[in-house]
């Protein structure tokens, strides 16, 4: 009996108690997304039902998955590889798409890409709700949408140094100003004696 508590606590130490299986889960608007998977704390979702809620005509040819909407291609995916592209434009996926069970699955996030929805994933990643997943951020993506200058790289690598420049001199006149304004008065008060050079 000894033996057998003794090989089980050993097994525990070096191989630790199994956790219970979670089951991944996103909800899109309110719906909720079948067969979710899991991969390093990126969930992944069929790519025919949200490309087709939106009005688009979705076509595999293994490993390309492609959605198009009025003539136009809206998203390319290859399946195992991080570059996609939306609305023609290069794109880089957070994990690469896969083929679970003859479906294109692509990560969550994308949903996002394709229409300025917002997704956010519950703390412990295994789930997450996608809103304002709709043809209109779709058009907006496409036009540009109102916030394309700030989501440009390049733009905040001249505006972060000169915002950096104009808060140190903006803080130095601050500190100079308070200085002047801090002068010792009243009874008592005493001033620092002066520094005299030779």
């Amino acid at each position: 009996m000894r033996a057998i508590v003794s090989v089980l606590s050993l097994w525990v130490i070096a191989f630790g108690i199994p956790a219970a299986a979670v089951a991944a889960g996103v909800t899109i608007d309110g719906t909720d997304v079948q067969n979710v998977v899991e991969r390093n704390h990126h969930l992944l979702v069929p790519f025919r039902a949200p490309m087709e809620q939106l009005g688009a005509t979705v076509t595999f040819a293994n490993p390309t998955a492609t959605a198009t909407m009025n003539g136009s291609e809206l998203v390319k995916v290859d399946i195992g590889n991080v570059d996609g592209s939306i609305q023609g434009h290069p794109h880089q996926l957070s994990v690469p798409p896969e083929l679970v069970s003859g479906l294109a699955y692509v990560p969550v996030e994308m949903l996002g890409d394709i229409s300025r929805a917002t997704v956010v994933y519950s703390d412990d990643r295994t789930s997450a709700t996608v809103t304002n997943f709709d043809l209109a951020g779709v058009e907006a993506v496409g036009s540009g949408g109102a916030s394309e200058g700030l989501d440009t790289p390049w733009l905040w690598v001249f505006l972060l140094p000169i915002s950096a420049v104009i808060a140190a001199f903006g803080f130095g006149a601050a500190t100079q100003q308070l200085r002047r304004t801090q002068r010792p008065s009243g009874i008592g008060a005493q001033r620092p004696p002066p520094i005299r050079t030779r």
